[in-house]
């Protein structure tokens, strides 16, 4: 029998090798979009919204909801529109 210890680490490597092969190389690890561009594209200033609607670009991408650049700025855009 296992110890609970044991049975964690057993758990965690499953979990780990059925991300690795379902799902590492679907997921896109880098931004689509810097904040910068982002400021660029939606005409705003340096401030705590960039971080916002960055974090929540990231969140899409990690769902897999966004894959490429085109698909980010439509995203921003109408988060941008959608917040007035």
């Amino acid at each position: 029998m296992y110890s609970l210890n044991e049975d964690y680490k057993e758990i965690i490597v499953k979990l780990k090798n059925h991300f690795y092969k379902n799902y590492k190389d679907k997921i896109l690890e880098e931004p689509l979009l810097t904040g910068n561009e982002i400021m660029t594209i939606l005409n705003i200033k340096p401030s705590k919204e960039v971080g916002e609607i960055k974090e929540k670009l990231i969140c899409n991408q990690i769902c897999g909801n966004i894959k490429t650049k085109e698909e980010a700025i439509n995203f921003i855009k109408a988060l941008k529109i959608n917040q007035y």
